[in-house]
């Protein structure tokens, strides 16, 4: 497990599996928990590395399990705090947040194209009718 430097004031990986090139990618946070955790992630990559070693250590798990709890932390903590919560009351096992589900990733893909596709063919035709309403 990651152990905690007192006199830097640091987390330290203890193994290299714990160390932050290992673990997924930016773009598999942006996938599984959106732009919230993803802007974390890219814009003070030593905080979220920090987060990530102390959940770690914490709980004792590998760096993706971290890194999943961290990024749905990330995108809404009421909502982690809560299933994780209520998971403990039940002696239920905690969620994967880490695990990518394809069908999920294919149909957001899909409706993103439909909806950006849309707002392409439609938008200009709109800005024209407001454009020619403000004359």
């Amino acid at each position: 497990a990651p152990k905690y430097d007192k006199n830097e004031g640091r987390w330290t990986p203890s193994t290299p599996e714990e160390g932050s090139e290992f673990g997924y990618g930016p773009t598999k946070t942006l996938l599984l928990h959106g732009p919230k955790p993803w802007f974390s992630r890219v814009f003070t990559p030593d905080d979220y590395d920090q987060a990530v070693l102390k959940f770690m250590a914490g709980e004792k798990c590998t760096r993706e399990v971290a890194q999943g709890n961290m990024d749905r932390f990330l995108e809404n903590a009421q909502d982690w705090a809560f299933e994780r919560l209520e998971r403990e009351k039940k002696g239920l096992p905690y969620p994967n947040y880490h695990i990518l589900d394809t069908k999920q990733v294919i149909l957001t893909s899909t409706w993103s194209v439909i909806i950006i596709g849309f707002f392409i063919v439609v938008g200009p035709k709109y800005i024209e009718i407001a454009q020619t309403a403000m004359n």
